[in-house]
């Protein structure tokens, strides 16, 4: 009972979301009309206070970019967007034709795929004569139709859908969508030009939820065929794209999934526990994670909400009085080069400009956020309100802590609010992107100053952010009139570099104050030269030119410099940027495909069939005896391009090596048309067995290795 409350709480968070993605419905458009825009509330930053400055030899990073966005250059985005609609492609049972793909791949520009194919609007007129009992529901949470930005009017007066949606989990819509996906895969699948795609399951303007559990309820469609279904989409999915998984792109929650009331708790809750996890995630993005597939999310503008997400290598960490968000960089979704990580920052323009948001301080802020979650791509809003921040968004978006040419931290304090799932205790500290600000004691304490709150006409986005304090101060009256930095070893540590320190300040006080940092030559806290201040009350940057820095953790705590305020008067800092001013060696790196297991089948040794109703995409696979054939193999299906031989071991034992096609568990034998698996006997054994794949660059298991499958193989009699 306990479940269905907490459930049905966080319900009107989801309820708010989906409020939320209606206003999304013009993603693809570059222009709305001025008549529209609310006047935005003066911001509470300029961009005359902050340096965005970077070197000139500074270029974006391979995989990254600006996939949308309003009021900017001609040159604004950097992939176009191409529309994939069923209808469109698929005109008659057989037939596809593909020339709004082909059109935009023969102009040699960079493109991203969003496909329409579970509207009514979008499904071919021969799928519904064909099936005509396929089951149809109306949209709801919210109720009503959405405006189809596909730009076909199919017949309609105007591009306004009212919301219905075929059961894509219908088996027979399944194998027909599978059909176009598959054709999709012969022209397109290893295409470079086009560098990612939304999966190609989901509603309204494609993006995916769980909808109609009731009547999946109702009409006998368990959890656990549902999630079989999904993993089947995902599945298929990545191998229409050759196995590359990091250009689909999830579009649904990592957090708990919304489940509709069913009308009974037993049922609810059947489908609650099946889908989400103890951890506050669910069963399908982790799937999703776990076979590598990218992720956007549509709010970061929500900038105090994403303290903790587990799902995209992001925790939050208790030091002291403080908690702070910590960021694995070995995390596969933000460690792997050629994987989107994304997000859509236009909610300021569209959603909340009527309630004033949309000025440069907000767009500052969800910038500043998914740079410091990793991402790589981003849907901006209005490029016109702050340009500055864009551009430099656009330059360091996708680096990583080896290649970038900067590193920075944001000085705040601020809470994740109730009604976005956190605790409301306003004790989390900063942004950090590769520089961490500490409390070290005897000398470094530091206090939170100079809050903000979002204008109180700013709708519901006072309840679900928040406000914030947007900077850090020394306390001098307790002793402390320093304020400690760590650079992360990976960007900097031993050596001399040549570095530049930009403090962006409050210049409220008569005097000098300076930088006290680890040096070459191993002067622990060598001093830069003192910056003499104005007390003119205003915002500004400053650059400390710091030619010999070392940062090998010398300092008190292992930090690396500290900001020294003179010892007289505080001084209040609120963002810190280490930028290098000679270019990295791996500055730009194209992107690195690694060695790849696409998927793993399980085959009759007698004729060398896939036996297809067994899956090992999960992790864990039973065979019953009394179902299948007597000679069983398992054949690795590689990536062609990176992948030269596979490596299997069972139970920790190397079992085969294979360099040649197929990759078989143990070998392969000649036929008069093929070559096909030889049988294994210990499949066909009683017992549970583990079954481990990996993928190496070079034949005979040498060179790079690639990720390694675990498969847990049960068999049973």
């Amino acid at each position: 009972m306990q479940r269905t409350s907490i459930s049905l709480q966080r319900s009107f968070y989801m309820r708010a979301l989906t409020l939320v993605l209606i206003v999304c419905v013009l993603t693809s458009l570059m222009i709305v009309s001025d008549a529209a825009q609310a006047e935005p509330a003066p911001s509470p930053q300029f961009p005359q206070e902050d340096d965005w400055w970077l070197p000139a030899w500074v270029e974006p990073s391979g995989y990254s970019g600006v996939y949308g966005g309003f009021n900017g250059p001609g040159d604004l985005l950097d992939v176009e967007d191409v529309k994939i609609v069923w209808k469109e492609v698929n005109p008659a049972e057989g037939v596809y034709n593909w020339w709004r793909l082909e059109e935009a791949l023969e102009s040699g520009d960079s493109v991203w795929l969003r496909f329409f194919a579970s509207d009514v609007l979008h499904v071919p007129d021969w799928l519904k004569e064909k099936y005509p009992d396929l089951r149809v529901h109306r949209y709801r949470w919210p109720d009503g139709g959405y405006d189809d930005i596909t730009g076909y009017n199919y017949g309609n007066s105007t591009t306004h859908s009212p919301g219905d949606f075929y059961e894509i989990w219908d088996p027979r819509f399944e194998a027909e969508y599978t059909k176009l996906l598959q054709d999709f895969k012969q022209r397109f699948g290893s295409h470079p030009q086009i560098k990612f795609a939304y999966m190609n399951t989901g509603w309204r303007w494609g993006e995916w939820s769980i909808k109609w559990v009731p009547e999946m309820v109702e009409q006998g469609t368990t959890p656990q065929e549902y999630i079989a279904w999904f993993k089947r989409s995902v599945d298929v999915s990545i191998d229409a794209f050759d196995g590359r998984a990091g250009k689909l792109v999830y579009t649904g929650t990592g957090d708990e999934e919304w489940i509709e009331w069913t009308g009974d708790e037993t049922s609810y809750n059947a489908w609650n526990d099946a889908i989400n996890t103890s951890d506050g995630g669910n069963i399908l993005s982790k799937y999703v994670l776990n076979k590598g597939l990218g992720v956007r999310d549509g709010w970061t503008e929500v900038f105090n909400f994403y303290a903790s997400r587990p799902d995209w290598g992001t925790s939050l960490e208790t030091i002291g009085d403080h908690r702070y968000s910590v960021i694995d960089e070995d995390y596969p979704l933000i460690a792997t080069p050629d994987r989107f990580f994304g997000t859509e920052n236009e909610d300021y323009y569209y959603l909340w400009n009527e309630d004033r948001l949309d000025n440069y301080y907000f767009n500052k802020m969800a910038n500043l956020n998914m740079l410091r979650l990793r991402m790589n791509w981003v849907f901006w809003g209005d490029y016109s309100v702050a340009p500055e921040i864009f551009e430099y968004t656009r330059k360091t978006m996708g680096k990583t802590v080896t290649d970038s040419p900067d590193a920075w931290v944001a000085l705040r304090q601020y809470a994740v609010m109730p009604e976005m799932g956190g605790d409301g205790i306003e004790n989390i500290r900063n942004y950090e992107r590769w520089v961490m600000q500490r409390e070290v004691e005897p000398n470094g304490r530091t206090v939170a100053t100079h809050r903000i709150d979002p204008p109180t006409d700013s709708g519901d986005f006072p309840e679900i952010n928040g406000g914030s304090y947007e900077a850090l101060r020394t306390d001098h009256a307790n002793g402390s009139d320093y304020m400690y930095f760590d650079v992360e070893d990976r960007f900097i540590k031993g050596g001399s570099n040549n570095i530049q320190i930009k403090v962006t300040y409050l210049d409220d006080f008569d005097g000098d104050w300076w930088i006290e940092y680890d040096a070459a030559d191993e002067k622990k806290y060598k001093a830069t030269e003192p910056h003499t201040n104005t007390n003119d009350k205003q915002w500004k940057t400053v650059t400390f030119e710091v030619p010999d820095a070392a940062f090998t953790n010398g300092q008190t705590d292992g930090m690396d410099f500290r900001i020294y305020n003179g010892g007289q008067d505080d001084i209040a800092v609120r963002f810190v940027r280490v930028i290098k001013l000679t270019e990295p060696d791996n500055s730009d790196p194209s992107p690195v495909y690694l060695p790849l297991v696409q998927k793993l089948t399980l085959v009759d040794a007698t004729d060398g069939q896939a036996i297809d109703d067994y899956s090992m995409s999960d992790g864990e696979i039973t065979l019953d005896l009394n179902t299948l054939p007597t000679d069983l193999s398992i054949q690795a299906t590689i990536d062609e391009q990176s992948t030269e031989s596979v490596q299997f071991a069972v139970d920790g034992q190397i079992a085969q090596t294979e360099s040649h096609s197929p990759y078989c568990l143990k070998g392969d034998r000649a036929t008069d048309s093929d070559r096909i698996c030889n049988a294994v006997s210990w499949l066909t054994t009683p017992g549970t067995y583990e079954l481990t794949v990996t993928p190496f660059a070079e034949d005979q298991g040498l060179g790079e290795q690639g990720s390694t499958q675990t498969i847990q193989v049960n068999v049973v009699q």
